[in-house]
């Protein structure tokens, strides 16, 4: 009897070593959604989009119902490895307004943040802040707290992005808002910056 003997061939055992590192990359980078992901969850729907974050090892952390305006307001949770920070994803489910779900998401990855922008621009989304950003802002101590929001549109994605950096004493969090751009929320926010 040989006790070295394989019981799988070399080929499958190459295979499933591969499929075991893909799966330690993937949960470790599990708290970082892609832009895609961001711009599909508002019209996948609650349910597929729970399914989805779990998938990558989110946890449900809270659920809302408020029955006057029938929304359901989810947030599923994940903890950071690099930094014992958490990010979350809250999702808002307006049941008779399909039109109005939109979500957001909480981290604090710089990486993540400057790969979304890059993201936004290649798919052609238009910044539409920069033609604000020379409005005057409260003197804050930057020191202590700092602000900075955009707002990205795309036609053809038919999606509006809000992207915010926020500074709080010492931390950086990063905010994005995922909306379809012919929600009502979306067109007041578009309005706005006009």
């Amino acid at each position: 009897m040989n006790i070295n003997y394989c019981v799988y061939p070399k080929k499958t055992t190459l295979l499933l070593s591969l499929l075991a590192i893909m799966g330690f990359a993937i949960t470790s980078n599990a708290q970082t959604l892609t832009l895609e992901e961001l711009l599909s969850f508002p019209s996948a729907g609650i349910d597929k989009t729970e399914a989805s974050l779990k998938a990558k090892g989110w946890e449900s952390y809270n659920v809302e119902f408020k029955t006057d305006s029938n929304l359901v307001k989810k947030t599923w949770v994940i903890a950071n490895k690099y930094n014992d920070l958490k990010s979350y994803v809250q999702y808002y489910d307006f049941q008779k307004k399909q039109d109005e779900n939109y979500m957001w998401y909480q981290y604090s990855d710089r990486k993540a943040y400057e790969v979304i922008i890059s993201d936004l621009k290649k798919m052609g989304f238009k910044n539409l802040s920069a033609k604000s950003k020379n409005k005057k802002r409260k003197k804050d101590n930057p020191n202590l707290y700092k602000e900075k929001q955009d707002l990205y549109l795309s036609d053809q994605k038919k999606s509006l992005i809000i992207l915010r950096e926020v500074f709080v004493y010492g931390m950086n969090a990063f905010v994005i808002y995922s909306h379809s751009s012919k929600s009502q929320i979306a067109m007041d926010l578009i309005a706005q910056e006009k």
